[in-house]
């Protein structure tokens, strides 16, 4: 048995390979065209300084979440969170940027953080200025209400990290920078002009006083929060408005050399933040400018290209204005060529001083960098250091006991530290003894003064001419007393003591009769029997 192999059927349908050949490709077109549709204007974002969650209120702020899709399939979907990480170093995210009713996206907008402008991190920001995205960057400084004292020295090292960035670009990034400037002009010009009906000569406006002359030619802006802790620092620190309006003016004044807006991230103030913040990077629908605000001190609004001198010197008088424009000036080339992070304290003319004198930092703090090595000092030098101490300190106490010796020698006996005697106290002491009044106090006072004039003979002075009380008294003779003065002691003692021996062998007639101790005895054969 054979078989017979068949030759494949051929359809009549099959097409030719000539039409095949002509047809277009229909699927790289369709997916060509939904691609071109989706895409997204990219924009980017700067966020220098704060607390990672200063960084993520803000992004929040600027990007609220759109509301979920309208379909009953994904109304039970909520849409995942976008990361951020800006715990470290160069932080990143993104968030699309949507419309004002929400229904549609604006554009994609690239979040970078960094916590502290540290020199190394200049290369990492060099890296995201190209030409393409310089354009299309806004840079945002965010400062804190609760330390109002470093404004001054925070804002400086941003403006050096990003000059330090800046150095070195190419020629296309050059050209870039210089597009910016103009639009930034442009922007000026237009809000001036809505504010004044008719321009000198119809031309572009000129510059002001103070102004625009240290661009950098990125859009720059300073977001303050924390706007609650100026009721504490009124509270606690006694902060006037003069103090919050000098906060202000140095902003401003900064801004406007910078082309900088300034704005408050105050409660229900969100518009006002996105509009300052991303004014230069979307254009909103209905193309509405952001009103500036000065008079509310918890919600300014001071728009990029809005202010001048003339307006902060209306805000408050004595702010020197020419003299912060000249030491910021002098303060960037000074940094700029000695390097990143140098404080220039001590300077008369430093922007920092001029701040500090006005707004002075409660907590002084040692800003330098704490050092692994401990200066040691060698036990002996320690030890003969403290040995000079203890000999100074026993000299001195020396010199104390000595000056309390002679105060209590040159002291009377009856002076106790200013305090009355005891005989002042009790007063005169008398007493009647056989019927003779006697008088204590004048008899001690009369021994003292025997008692000193005997120390005063012994020491070879010239003896002094005896009186009758001084005079010795002779036993066997009659004791001789002045009329109207008391009786010695010591003579009555001896008159009585020759009684006694004259009563034991001695002559009765011998014996004087005194008929008082206050009469005077005249003669000595007197009163004796003849």
């Amino acid at each position: 048995m054979t078989t017979t192999a068949r030759p494949p059927a051929t359809h009549a349908h099959h097409p030719s390979t000539s039409t095949t050949s002509s047809a277009p490709p229909i699927w790289p077109t369709l997916l060509s065209t939904v691609s071109t549709s989706s895409r997204l204007p990219r924009k980017q974002l700067l966020l220098l300084g704060g607390t990672p969650q200063s960084q993520t209120d803000l992004i929040a702020t600027l990007a609220p979440a759109r509301p979920p899709p309208p379909s009953r399939r994904d109304r039970t979907r909520t849409p995942r969170p976008v990361p951020l990480a800006n715990a470290h170093a160069l932080g990143y995210t993104y968030r699309d940027l949507p419309t004002s009713d929400g229904e549609d996206v604006l554009a994609r907008l690239n979040v970078y953080t960094l916590p502290d402008a540290s020199g190394a991190y200049a290369p990492l920001v060099k890296r995201l200025l190209t030409a393409e995205t310089i354009p299309h960057t806004s840079v945002a400084v965010l400062l804190d209400w609760s330390r109002p004292w470093d404004f001054a020295a925070e804002v400086r090292a941003w403006v050096l990290l990003l000059k330090k960035a800046l150095q070195g670009l190419g020629r296309e990034e050059e050209d870039a920078l210089d597009g910016n400037r103009e639009a930034w002009m442009g922007r000026r010009e237009e809000g001036q002009r809505s504010e004044i009906v008719d321009t000198v000569g119809g031309g572009k406006m000129p510059l002001g006083q103070g102004e625009f002359d240290e661009a950098l030619g990125l859009q720059v802006n300073f977001v303050v929060g924390e706007v609650g802790e100026m009721e504490r620092l009124e509270r606690e620190r006694g902060w006037k408005e003069g103090e919050f309006d000098f906060v202000l003016q140095f902003l401003r004044t900064v801004g406007l050399k910078l082309g900088a807006g300034v704005v408050y991230r105050a409660p229900g103030a969100e518009g006002e933040v996105r509009g300052v913040v991303l004014g230069g990077l979307v254009e909103e629908e209905r193309g509405e400018r952001v009103r500036h605000n000065v008079v509310d001190r918890e919600s300014v609004v001071v728009p990029p290209g809005w202010d001048s001198w003339g307006k902060i010197r209306v805000l408050r008088e004595g702010f020197d204005i020419e003299g912060f424009s000249r030491a910021w000036g002098v303060d960037l080339q000074d940094g700029g060529s000695t390097g990143m992070g140098e404080e220039d304290g001590g300077e008369a003319t430093s922007t920092e001083a001029l701040y500090a004198a006005r707004i002075p930092n409660p907590k002084v703090e040692d800003r330098s960098a704490p050092k692994i090595e401990v200066e040691h000092t060698p036990d002996q030098i320690f030890m003969a250091a403290q040995a000079e101490r203890l000999d100074a300190f026993r000299a001195e106490d020396e010199v104390t006991k000595k000056q309390k010796s002679q105060t209590r020698r040159t002291n009377a006996p009856d002076d106790n530290n200013g305090r009355p005697s005891m005989n002042e106290q009790i007063g005169p002491v008398q007493f009647n003894m056989g019927g003779i009044q006697y008088d204590a106090d004048e008899a001690l006072k009369r021994i003292k003064a025997r008692t000193k004039q005997d120390t005063t003979q012994a020491q070879g002075t010239p003896e002094r001419t005896r009186t009758r009380e001084s005079t010795p008294y002779t036993p066997g003779s009659p004791p001789q007393f002045e009329a109207g003065k008391d009786i010695p002691v010591e003579n009555l003692e001896a008159y009585f003591a020759s009684l006694m021996k004259g009563g034991r062998g001695g002559s009765v007639q011998n014996s004087p009769r005194v008929q008082s101790p206050r009469v005077v005895q005249k003669g000595s054969g007197e009163g004796s029997s003849s």
